[in-house]
């Protein structure tokens, strides 16, 4: 009788333990979905900031071309400064 109520405790013992484990496990993937959740957002958030830059070039009355040689001008000189620091 002893060695029965013996086994069953230790039944009861690793029963406790996988589901304390197995909660652990879902916690852990709770706070990584959460993680990737705020990633997502914050990348939403810099692509809507990219796009309304280029929705204001498109509405402040400066002729398109003149945007393009701007840009140009910026790449040029962000290239220059690059190589700069690669030679």
């Amino acid at each position: 009788m002893q060695q029965k109520r013996t086994h069953k405790q230790a039944e009861n013992q690793i029963a406790k333990n996988l589901e304390d484990e197995y909660i652990l496990n879902m916690q852990r993937q709770i706070v990584l979905m959460e993680t990737e959740i705020k990633l997502l957002k914050d990348r939403e958030v810099d692509q809507k900031n990219k796009a309304s830059g280029y929705e204001t070039l498109l509405r402040d009355g400066i002729p398109l071309n003149e945007h393009f040689l701007a840009l140009k001008n910026k790449f040029n000189n962000e290239e220059a400064e690059l190589k700069k620091y690669v030679a």
